[in-house]
């Protein structure tokens, strides 16, 4: 339960960059 609350930050952190990537 613990990675819960770091994935919640990390997976939407890494969506951001590859959409900034994107542009």
């Amino acid at each position: 339960t613990m990675a819960s609350p770091k994935y919640s930050i990390l997976l939407p952190a890494l969506l951001l960059s590859f959409w900034l990537l994107a542009f």
